[in-house]
């Protein structure tokens, strides 16, 4: 079993790597104007692939915070913070200005120590994941398919469990 995660974990590492290279070229390649980023926003590299690779092999929790949800999840066995991990696609991300909120947080933590956060939003025309160092707005990687499956999971079932519960009226 460990060499069949071992190797999904190599190709997906080796196919996000190879895009994430073809991205970076053609962005330093074209020249864009300030009033053009100020209309589409800033653009961000996807996170490194060795980062990827160490909250793959090390991380032993995953927390998600949801703002505007009464809900939050803490991951703590392998599998489900790897099925996290598989929803970051390979390249970067130009923000959408329009989406000034993230939807909430994510924190990848190693033995107690929270060692990445990334921000995600979930927002028509804003489906990304955004990683912070030192508080700053660093790298970014869109959602893949399967994120966006699972992000509609939750919100939609989060709104109709709060519209399930009783009101509670005094």
């Amino acid at each position: 079993m460990h060499l069949k995660s071992a190797l999904l974990l190599s190709l997906g590492l080796l196919l996000f790597s190879c895009t994430a290279d073809k991205t970076s070229s053609k962005s330093e390649s074209t020249n864009t104007s300030s009033e053009e980023v100020q209309k589409k926003g800033k653009t961000l590299p996807p996170i490194p692939t060795e980062r990827l690779k160490r909250l793959w092999e090390e991380a032993t929790n995953l927390d998600y915070i949801f703002l505007n949800l009464p809900i939050s999840m803490n991951m703590d066995n392998q599998e489900a913070i790897h099925s996290s991990i598989s929803h970051f696609a390979p390249g970067g991300v130009t923000l959408n200005p329009e989406c000034k909120q993230h939807d909430g947080n994510m924190l990848f933590i190693i033995d107690g120590e929270i060692v990445e956060e990334c921000q995600f939003y979930y927002q028509d025309g804003c489906k990304y994941f955004v990683w912070l160092e030192n508080g700053k707005k660093t790298y970014a990687n869109p959602m893949n398919q399967v994120g966006i499956d699972f992000m509609e999971r939750m919100f939609t079932g989060a709104i109709l469990n709060d519209a399930r519960e009783p009101v509670n009226q005094q």
